[in-house]
């Protein structure tokens, strides 16, 4: 697993996950993108074959335990991701993470 784990985190978008469907991993990506968070979700997105000797439900399910993490961290939560040129701007008031806070105005 640990080594799964070690090359899918640094293997191209175009990697191959499943060798009969060729799935890459950019696929298995863009599902996450689209709201998949279980292997489950990510089958009705991606074709893969689910066979046990192919590995590839274990290639997403690796891929699910390296990204989600991120994907969450970047887009549900943690405060403002956007650029703003005031905090005023943001329109959240207790928003902490503007690119520029009152503090600086």
């Amino acid at each position: 697993m640990k080594y799964t784990e070690e090359f899918l985190r640094g293997a191209q978008a175009c990697q191959i996950i499943c060798g009969e469907t060729k799935a890459t991993k950019n696929m298995v990506l863009q599902a996450v993108m689209a709201g998949a968070k279980t292997v489950e979700d990510t089958e009705t997105k991606v074709t893969i074959c689910g066979k046990a000797e192919c590995g590839c439900a274990e290639n997403v399910r690796t891929l699910l335990k390296i990204y989600l993490p991120i994907y969450a961290l970047m887009f549900e939560g943690g405060g403002c991701h956007h650029k703003h040129t005031s905090h005023a701007e943001c329109g959240r008031e207790t928003c902490t993470d503007c690119i520029h806070s009152d503090k600086d105005e």
